[in-house]
């Protein structure tokens, strides 16, 4: 259906498909450090416009990001504190230090590309525009995910039918209509922010009627699916139904981040988002790599004013392909 392949709309009412939702559930995560209090009035609302990005006035996102690596699996999902036996902060590199080719292509381009790759084993992470941030489109699934499945870990159960059912419709076919259910289940706004501050990720700009609205930076999102596949935001179960969902993405809508690895790597996944504004398309990749005998990665690489859709796709795979070819010699 056409309207599965719209990343988002803004929406008067939920559309909750199987789920009985009587008011908007406000689930606190206290046992890894979820919470909502007071989130209203920490959502990060003053932002300065350029062109059609939105740049953080500081590079807060960097120190969060180095917090939140250099605190291990346990702190990253509660207070980062300061540990003399955890691994030393995450080093943020600029991106020609691991591909010189996907820099100079994305710094050649006349408008607009963020990338940020993460390699938590390595306390790594390299980035071109890493900490600009634009509208996530469908890659906002994936924290809706990471929601949806730390709240059962928070209940003691497994998922329902119906949340497993949505659960795959969101991710694998980017069905909105499912989405939208899981959203107003967790909490959406207002969720979203407390899942990104709880681990150690910094402040997010959210819309209460659009998820796909939410203003986050490829830095932000790479160290998220980072902590998913390292384990440190969901228990092993929760990790391994993450991995599988976006590892079975429909081939039709799994282009972008994935380029390159090919016949090469077998564990990967990806969710991508995109959407037609009137200055140009919106393109947005997210993945994991995790190689047999090498360390798992992630990618995000988000794009703005592509002429046609497939300009978009191509630019974001021509980006990826140089990435993954130099990941991928390390191992």
């Amino acid at each position: 259906m056409e309207a599965r392949r719209q990343p988002w709309s803004v929406k008067n009412e939920p559309l909750i498909g199987g789920l009985a939702i009587a008011a908007i559930m406000v689930a606190i995560f206290s046992a890894t450090g979820w919470w909502l209090a007071g989130a209203e009035e920490r959502t990060e609302t003053a932002r300065q416009e350029t062109g059609r990005r939105i740049v953080r006035p500081a590079r807060a996102q960097m120190v969060a990001l180095r917090s939140a690596f250099g605190a291990g699996p346990a702190a990253a999902v509660g207070a980062i504190q300061e540990d003399p036996d955890e691994p030393a902060a995450a080093a943020i590199l600029p991106l020609d230090a691991l591909s010189s080719e996907a820099a100079d292509y994305a710094a050649g381009l006349p408008c607009c590309v963020s990338i940020a790759v993460v390699v938590p084993e390595e306390g790594l992470a390299y980035e071109f525009e890493g900490d600009v941030t634009s509208p996530l489109l469908s890659v906002a699934k994936v924290p809706i995910m990471t929601m949806v499945l730390g709240q059962a870990i928070e209940d003691g159960r497994e998922l329902t039918a119906t949340e497993s059912e949505l659960l795959s419709l969101m991710i694998q076919s980017s069905d909105n209509e499912a989405a939208y259910s899981l959203w107003y289940a967790m909490g959406g706004a207002e969720a979203m922010v407390a899942l990104f501050e709880s681990v150690g990720l910094g402040s997010i700009t959210t819309y209460a009627d659009s998820w796909g609205s939410t203003l986050a930076s490829p830095l932000q999102m790479a160290s998220l699916l980072a902590m998913i596949v390292q384990g440190d935001v969901l228990d092993e179960a929760a990790r391994m139904t993450a991995m599988d969902v976006l590892s079975a993405v429909d081939p039709s809508l799994a282009w972008g981040a994935l380029s390159g690895t090919e016949g090469l790597v077998t564990e990967t996944g990806v969710k991508n988002g995109w959407y037609p504004e009137p200055s140009g398309w919106s393109l947005n990749s997210l993945a994991y790599v995790a190689p047999d005998d090498g360390a798992a990665y992630t990618m995000a690489i988000f794009t703005q004013g592509s002429a046609i859709m497939s300009d978009g796709i191509a630019t974001i795979e021509e980006i990826a392909r140089a990435i993954n070819e130099q990941m991928l010699l390390r191992f």
